[in-house]
């Protein structure tokens, strides 16, 4: 609950605050934007939950776009940094071939991720402890995509976390 951090109170909140558009906005927009201060505060609150006895292969959900670099990389890149039983698996899921963005009308497909992306890189997947990071979910599809394509390469373990959530998506 990043509410409760020391740290809350350093955040720009939004003037217009409904349940629809609170404020971990500005958390979603800053990830997406790869500013260096929220991606610093963001990867030393995920560390600090993070199991400290565990080595964990972090991941993301690629974006639409192929080959396009994102906050979650440079997230991943930043918590790898902090401990030598952090791996930095941010190029294991990759996205072969762009898609239309599900927010600006492209369809939310599960088969639509699973034939645009490929897994690289599974020895650091393989009988490893898995962190896959995504942004926001919105209808789940390309995390319940991106999960089934991570189970195929045999992890020891794989757990999903996620920054935000849509209030109110209706996926008809």
């Amino acid at each position: 609950d990043f509410r409760n951090l020391p740290d809350w109170k350093k955040f720009n909140f939004i003037s217009d605050y409904n349940e629809d558009h609170d404020n971990s906005y500005i958390i979603l927009r800053a990830l997406k934007d790869r500013d260096p201060w929220y991606l610093d505060f963001l990867s030393d609150r995920l560390f600090s939950i993070l199991d400290k006895k565990k080595e964990i292969t972090l991941c993301r959900i690629p974006s639409s776009d192929k080959d396009n670099i994102s906050g979650c990389d440079d997230l991943i890149q930043k918590l790898s940094s902090k401990s030598s039983l952090l791996t930095d698996g941010s190029k294991c899921i990759q996205r072969v071939k762009t898609i239309p963005k599900a927010h600006k009308g492209g369809e939310r497909n599960f088969d639509q991720h699973i034939k645009t992306s490929k897994i690289n890189n599974l020895n650091l997947i393989e009988n490893k402890n898995v962190l896959l990071i995504d942004d926001i979910k919105t209808s789940g599809t390309s995390i319940d995509a991106f999960t089934q394509m991570l189970l195929k390469a045999k992890p020891k373990t794989l757990t999903t976390f996620v920054f935000g959530i849509t209030i109110g998506y209706d996926s008809n």
